[in-house]
């Protein structure tokens, strides 16, 4: 009986090692294709980095491009997957919804509150039916965050505040870099957040400009928060009577719409837009890898803003 029982737990042992041998050799197997997808994908987006000069400057040498970056990015996308057939690239316009940063001004070199833009703030959230009181609540607190002072506004907060919370964030005292950023002002709970997001950015400016050539129905609201005298029957005519290639300038705006010129803040508009985030989405082996650029496109070098890369 001790043999067979010795026969037995020895062929356990080894039918045991030998599993634990296959799952090790499997695993630095897996280990090897990811890392070698990693390594292909760090190529990939050094690639595309380099490329990025020349994509930027094809969009500031091609004016129909700008004013339709739906088409250009048609365009763009068909020409890279000859090169990167796995890659899509999407271009987000920064001027078509309203500018966090424009919660501020400069007042030599600091950042001061700016009073004006509030009421922009306040329509846009009476628009999404939340509460006026809210809405300034949010725009100090925002100034708070943003603004180089210790100083709290009414209804905002400066570091004290945030030290005391667990997650230690502290006021940025500078311009917002991303809209993600509003999760750390701590006044907005997940469904208002999801809610204003996309109609907020955050651009090294303080003012607030829409490029008409932009305006779609998912971003109406922050466009009628900055034109309040635009109707919904202004917004279709402006929508129907677009050319493909958009509208050229304010002249040719109103000559196509027919529209009160009353009802346009004229420094407010733009045709092209100043501001763009390339976002690039690479496929590898089941694995996604994405690269986001925010560009200023009023500069033709130095021009990136920020560059961020999610895995």
């Amino acid at each position: 009986m001790k043999r067979g029982f010795v026969l037995i737990s020895t062929l356990s042992i080894v039918a045991i090692l030998s599993f634990l041998i296959l799952i090790i050799n499997k695993t630095v197997v897996q280990d090897s294709i990811k890392s070698y997808i990693f390594n292909e994908s760090i190529h990939k987006r050094i690639q595309l980095i380099n490329y990025e000069k020349f994509l930027i400057e094809t969009l500031q040498n091609n004016s129909n491009q700008l004013r339709n970056l739906s088409l250009a990015e048609q365009q763009i996308n068909f020409l890279m997957k000859e090169k990167y057939e796995n890659l899509n690239v999407t271009f987000t316009d920064l001027n078509a919804c309203v500018n966090l940063n424009s919660s501020v001004k400069k007042f030599r070199e600091i950042l001061i509150r700016e009073n004006k833009n509030n009421i922009v703030f306040q329509r846009l959230f009476q628009s999404l039916d939340i509460d006026e009181s809210f809405a300034n609540y949010f725009y100090d607190k925002l100034v708070d965050f943003i603004d180089s002072d210790s100083l709290p506004e009414r209804l905002g907060a400066e570091d004290l505040f945030y030290i005391a919370d667990e997650d230690s964030n502290f006021t940025s005292d500078s311009y917002l870099l991303s809209t993600t950023q509003l999760k750390d002002l701590k006044v907005l709970d997940i469904e208002t957040y999801n809610l204003i997001k996309p109609l907020f950015c955050a651009i090294p400016e303080n003012y607030n400009k829409f490029n008409i050539n932009s305006l779609n129905e998912s971003n109406y609201l922050a466009f009628s928060a900055m034109f309040p005298d635009i109707t919904l029957n202004d917004f279709e005519q402006i929508i129907l009577n677009k050319p493909i290639t958009g509208y050229i300038n304010l002249s040719h705006f109103f000559e196509l719409t027919n529209m009160d010129e009353g009802k346009i803040i004229q420094e407010n508009i733009i045709f092209k837009p100043e501001y763009i985030r390339i976002s690039y989405l690479l496929k590898l082996e089941g694995y996604e890898f994405s690269m986001h650029s925010v560009i200023n496109l009023k500069e033709r070098s130095n021009n990136l803003i920020s560059r961020s890369f999610v895995i």
